[in-house]
């Protein structure tokens, strides 16, 4: 088994619940994160998450959060380790420089919550 999915399994039903909670608020997420999410969303335009929306983001260099470069990849269960498809978010950058994998039933839901919590607030 891998680590990554090992993570998951080794948890109590109680921690697992607390686990997904964690990544399906965007809040939890820094504000830079929290910032992919929203362009995600907002590129989705109301459908479901595929890989084609990817080449609706922009792809200028502080584009999407000034100052860092960010890349947004699907990632085929076929060319890595991880058990199914995933995205890949990777921001480079002076306040921010890490990589984050999500399936796309939790990266749907932030990128949808996202959106939906500017619209609101306006």
């Amino acid at each position: 088994m891998n680590g990554w999915k090992a993570d998951i399994d080794q948890r109590s039903p109680d921690q697992h619940h607390a686990y997904v909670k964690r990544h399906t608020d965007p809040l939890y997420w820094p504000e830079h994160l929290r910032s992919v999410f929203m362009t995600i969303g907002r590129a989705m335009e109301g459908k479901r998450l595929h890989p084609n929306i990817l080449k609706k983001l922009p792809g200028e260099p502080g584009s999407i959060i000034p100052g860092h470069d960010v890349t947004v990849r699907h990632i085929s269960k076929s060319v890595q380790p991880y058990p199914g498809n995933h995205y890949f978010i990777e921001i480079r950058g002076p306040a921010l420089a890490g990589g984050w994998p999500f399936f796309s039933g939790e990266l749907e839901p932030l990128a949808r919550a996202s959106v939906g919590s500017v619209d609101r607030d306006g």
